[in-house]
């Protein structure tokens, strides 16, 4: 009831305030007419707010309420003044006018500053009453002193209105003093009222507003006396109005299709008021968050405070920005109430703008909303993917790329592995969990999703439920794995070579660009797994055996490098092994045979020697060992390798039976790896010296042997270029003492070396690769000597010349020994080229056809050292030679003994072959006859003629040919 007569009131004073429109545009007294207009308005804003004051319970907004009440008030308080002077034209009227709108301007403003405003300093509680039957509330509190202001003004208003209205009585109608004077009783009625509710006296209404009721009553009946004078002027301005009303009509049309564009926009919007509340979403809004946002009381500028501390969101920071957008935030940071329908590994952003009513004011906060999933993922893997290229090691690139990856899909689990050889498995190069590098694991295949990934060689999403979807998949149930996103790693023949992937307890979203970003993770990680496999492959090259796969040079100078940086340096050692006569092997079985004997070996000794030892192949039969004393003894570990070396086994058709020999060096901080090497050569050399099959350590000793060695080689190639060699020459005489041949010996005299002996140079000129400079200063001296006996008609036979095996083995040895003695005008029938048998038997086809080149020609051909070497009368027999040479320690035999039976069968060998045998190192006249008695016609030795200089030889041969001439001329 109380509530109708509230409205009741404000209708009245609607009507009142219309009449009052509508006389104002057609009455001359326009300044009344709106004075009235602006009492009756305010009045009704007055009474609205004093309605819905005491309906509200909510102290916040009675507290607003009643301020607005408050400053309603002070303005009707205003207006009246202005009326009373309008119909009372007392003196200076403007001036009281003004000081009295000063002083409520100033009540206004105070009001407005205020907490409570002017007629509260403190409020208690909400005091709630009934009214016939209705319910209303009141704010209970302690009064404020500026009340009396307020009361003041009302006072001051009646006390104003009364004196001006008995001023004029005389001079308006006798009705309208009755009229006035109870307008101004009711006044002082209602302000008593108003201040007994206040105090809490009253459990009452406020009835101020009903005060001007009568008023406007009154004027609207005269309104309506003064309408009919006006009736033709409101007739011709008909048209206009109907005018207005249509334009009014329009726009009220482009608003709602302006409300119906906002309502049905595809995006997101959230309308808030100044605080943050949201009051109304459009449809698109609806759809994104899945929910009406309108119905849960939400503050959305509390929810992004915390999300955005550094923004300081507020109505005045979002007005000072024009559009304020915020960054890109991850569903999962939102609160559940709102993420709720959202999907957990998406992003969205805000954007922020005020809307302003048509005085420009702030009365609504707009937030629109727009879904970053897609756009995020493609901007933060192309970022992350440009992170990843700078990464310099393989195992932190592929760990950032599974973080990042992890980081982007919001993932609990990131995986990114190799398949398996057996394609039964992954295993993992990085796996990520809860944003930390956990270890590696091998993941089987059979019944996962990876599986899946790898045979359709594509991106697969299983979003959610994906252990209903795997159920033989125990890892998934393991982890509690709700969605996969995975790809396989293709290689360029769009081969499978591995998986990434991510897994989460929650599901993701699908999007295709989700999946074509995981598309582009893949072909980056499998790029980068093949560049780390050709890398592999290039350093295998670089730093392992091709043969053996055991590290090769170059890796064990860089490992033993390391090593002597070592602190325990003190402790280590290395072992250099080597196949005793593995050359043979070569040789007669072939090379192919020789390689799969050291792969054979390689193997053996990777699986029998302890990991703890470093292995790898020096080149050709040489092996390397570097390992420390506490894990094996050297001599032990010596004798474990020549042991493994030694297991006999069966390769093909053929069994091979090896041996070794071992040196042994110990590390040393002031050695270098090339020192070391040396060393351990040396040491090698010296167990092969001692007769193969053993081990020997490195003594400084060696390195004696080894410096002698080299000054020897020096000074050995110096000799060489500045002619300082000089050849001596062994006559080799026949069993009738006639001279059969001479052999050609070379000789050394060094100024500081003193004399040095062939059996000391040669080797070391056939290790250094001096023995072709070498062999050919021989070939020149003994020809150009040749030439100078035949050019003084000294009868020679031939002349014998030694030829090392790494001479004649050089392809063109014939034909450049045929040229040179073409050039030098010699007879090749003269010369006679001594080989050994290491010489002839290193490529036998090749040897037979040099020496069928080389006898066609006219050359003799001598088998030095027969029986020293490998003999066999196979090779014997197929050799196109001429001399058999027996050595001298076969000789010696027949001083020592009364019989030789070897030397007894090799000139049987001899003579059945048809070849001329001629014994070395006849030292003895005894030796002379149990060498004619066994059927061998030539000798050379002491026991003849020692070597002989060319001059002493020239001289010999003179005297010898002297006494053969003699001989020849005595009688028969």
């Amino acid at each position: 009831m109380i509530e109708l007569l509230f409205y009741m009131s404000v209708g009245f004073m609607g009507y009142a305030a219309v009449q009052s429109v509508s006389m104002l545009i057609l009455n001359n007294q326009r300044l009344r007419q709106f004075a009235l207009f602006a009492l009756t308005c305010t009045a009704i804003g007055y009474q609205y707010v004093t309605l819905k004051y005491m309906q509200t319970n909510d102290v916040s907004a009675m507290v607003e309420l009643l301020r607005l009440q408050t400053s309603w008030a002070i303005v009707a308080t205003a207006l009246m003044l202005w009326n009373i002077n309008l119909h009372t034209s007392p003196p200076r009227p403007y001036a009281v006018l003004a000081v009295f709108s000063v002083i409520s301007i100033g009540m206004l403003l105070l009001n407005h500053q205020l907490p409570f405003g002017i007629r509260f300093s403190a409020i208690d509680d909400v005091r709630h009453f009934t009214v016939v039957g209705e319910q209303f509330s009141i704010l209970n509190g302690q009064p404020s002193l500026w009340r009396l202001l307020l009361l003041t003004n009302s006072l001051f208003i009646t006390a104003w209105g009364l004196s001006n209205c008995w001023r004029v009585r005389h001079q308006r109608p006798a009705a309208l003093l009755p009229t006035v004077i109870g307008i101004f009783i009711l006044y002082l009625i209602t302000s008593y009222v108003g201040h007994g509710v206040d105090q809490g006296e009253l459990d009452f209404i406020y009835v101020a507003g009903f005060a001007i009721i009568p008023v406007l009553l009154l004027f609207s009946v005269s309104l309506m006396v003064k309408a009919k004078k006006t009736s033709q002027q409101l007739s011709s301005k008909s048209e206009a109005l109907e005018k207005e009303k249509i334009r009014r009509q329009n726009q009220q049309v482009r608003a709602y299709q302006l409300a119906q564009v906002v309502y049905q926009s595809p995006a997101p919007l959230i309308l808030m008021d100044t605080e943050g509340q949201v009051l109304s979403t459009n449809t698109a809004c609806k759809d994104f968050w899945g929910m009406s946002l309108e119905h849960m009381e939400l503050n959305l500028l509390d929810v992004l405070r915390p999300i955005y501390p550094e923004q300081e969101l507020s109505v005045k920071r979002i007005q000072q920005a024009g559009r304020l957008p915020l960054s890109t935030v991850a569903n999962a940071q939102l609160p559940q109430q709102l993420s709720a329908n959202l999907t957990a590994n998406g992003w969205l952003n805000f954007e922020l703008y005020c809307s302003r009513d048509i005085e420009g004011s702030v009365d609504l906060l707009v937030a629109q909303c727009t879904d970053q999933t897609e756009s995020y993922f493609s901007q933060k893997a192309y970022e992350y993917l440009a992170q990843g290229v700078s990464s310099q090691q393989e195992q932190s690139f592929f760990d950032g790329m599974a973080l990042n990856l992890a980081k982007l899909f919001n993932a609990k689990y990131a995986i990114i592995g190799l398949l398996q050889a057996n394609n039964q498995a992954i295993q993992t190069l990085s796996l990520m969990v809860n944003g930390h590098k956990a270890d590696n694991i091998v993941y089987p295949l059979d019944g996962s999703p990876c599986q899946q990934a790898l045979e359709q060689n594509q991106v697969c999403c299983y979003p959610s439920d994906i252990q209903r979807q795997f159920p033989d998949d125990q890892m998934l149930q393991d982890m509690a794995i709700e969605g996969y996103i995975g790809a396989a790693l293709v290689n360029a023949k769009q081969q499978p070579i591995g998986i990434i992937n991510v897994f989460d307890t929650k599901p993701f979203s699908q999007s295709h660009k989700l999946n074509h970003i995981m598309h582009i993770f893949a072909a980056r990680a499998a790029a980068e797994v093949q560049r780390n496999q050709a890398e592999q492959k290039l350093l295998a090259v670089a730093y392992e055996d091709y043969l053996t796969r055991l590290p090769n040079r170059a890796q064990t100078h860089e490992y033993l490098s390391q090593q002597l940086l070592d602190p325990m340096i003190a402790d280590g050692y290395l072992l250099m092994m080597d196949i005793d006569h593995f050359k043979t092997i070569n040789d007669q079985l072939g090379h192919d045979v020789g390689d799969d004997v050291l792969r054979h070996a390689a193997d053996k000794l990777r699986e029998q020697i302890s990991d703890a030892v470093f292995i790898s192949r020096q080149g050709g039969d040489e092996f390397i060992f570097i390992a420390q004393e506490q894990t094996i003894a050297a001599a032990e570990l010596a004798k474990q390798v020549l042991s493994i070396v030694r297991q006999p086994f069966q390769l093909g058709s053929h069994m091979i039976d090896l041996a070794g020999s071992v040196g042994i060096v110990s590390l040393s901080k002031e050695l270098t790896a090339l020192d070391v090497i040396r060393r351990a050569e040396m040491a090698l050399y010296q167990a092969k010296h001692a007769g193969r099959g053993c081990y020997s350590y490195y003594q400084q000793a060696l390195e004696q042997q080894t410096n002698h060695k080299n000054t020897i080689r020096q000074a050995l190639k110096q000799a060489i270029a500045n002619n300082q060699l000089s050849l001596v020459y062994q006559p080799q005489i026949g069993s009738d003492d006639r001279l059969y041949g001479a052999e050609a010996l070379v000789r050394w005299h060094d100024d500081e070396l003193g004399f040095v002996s062939p059996a000391e140079f040669i080797p070391i000129a056939e290790e250094s690769g001096l023995i072709h400079q070498l062999g050919d200063w021989v070939i020149q001296k003994s020809l150009s000597d040749l030439i100078i006996w035949q050019q003084l008609g000294m009868r020679v036979g031939h002349l014998s010349i030694n030829v090392s095996p790494w001479q004649f083995a050089l392809s063109g040895f014939a034909d450049r020994l045929i040229e040179l003695v073409q050039v030098k005008g010699l007879q090749a029938k003269h010369i006679c080229i001594e080989l050994t048998e290491s010489s002839l038997l290193t490529d036998l086809k090749e040897t037979i056809a040099k020496l069928n080149k080389l006898r066609a020609y006219g050359f003799r051909v001598a088998l030095d050292d027969f029986g020293t070497g490998y003999s066999s009368l196979a090779y014997l027999r197929d050799l196109p030679i001429d001399i058999l040479k027996i050595d001298k320690a076969f000789i010696d035999e027949l001083e020592q003994y009364q019989s030789s039976p070897l030397t007894e069968s090799m000139i049987a060998i001899g003579q059945h072959m048809s070849l001329d045998v001629v014994a070395e190192g006849v030292e003895s006249a005894n030796q002379v006859e149990k060498l004619k008695a066994l059927g061998c016609d030539v000798y050379q030795g002491y026991y003849f003629s020692k070597p002989l200089t060319e001059q002493q030889f020239r001289v010999w041969l003179s005297h010898h040919n002297q006494q053969q001439e003699g001989i020849d001329s005595r009688p028969t």
